[in-house]
């Protein structure tokens, strides 16, 4: 694993000191992507460039909360999330399996691939569960439903 330690960067009189952006990265030749976020500019002397963040690194985490599959709309709220410093861990974009070019993709055939959060998993499987028990039930309902329709049918 290449990722960085965490670092604690704490909110200078202009803020943080750094630019996010965020990319597509696709999902081999698919047309399905998520979005990742890069770090792009880091002015010298602020308190980001104190604590070792650089350019092109990719951020993986926020104050703990990974943030690959976000929107940057959510990236920025957990940055400015009202405290006075934020813990990001990060990786050199070129210590991981991102590549740059590839194919050309029409964006409008272009898909996200949706991040399922926690809950979301447990819900499905909470309802997947509970369906397996109604089918089984009927499973049995309607077996014993057969058997008595045969002994009614021998009967008369």
């Amino acid at each position: 694993n290449s990722l960085k330690p965490p670092v604690i960067i704490r909110r200078g009189p202009s803020g943080f000191g750094f630019t996010v952006h965020t990319i597509r990265v696709y999902y081999g030749d698919t047309d399905f992507y998520t979005m990742h976020h890069l770090v792009m500019a880091v002015e010298p002397g602020s308190p980001a460039f104190e604590a070792g963040l650089r350019p092109c690194d990719l951020i993986t985490h926020i104050n703990g909360e990974p943030v690959q599959g976000l929107f940057h709309t959510q990236v920025l709220q957990l940055l400015l999330a009202g405290t006075d410093h934020v813990t990001l861990r990060s990786t050199p974009l070129e210590n991981t399996s991102i590549k740059t070019g590839g194919r050309k993709r029409d964006v409008w055939q272009s898909k996200l691939a949706k991040r399922t959060s926690q809950k979301q998993k447990k819900q499905k499987r909470d309802i997947g569960e509970k369906r397996r028990k109604a089918s089984l039930f009927r499973r049995i309902s309607s077996k014993r439903a057969s058997v008595e329709m045969q002994q009614m049918g021998v009967a008369s």
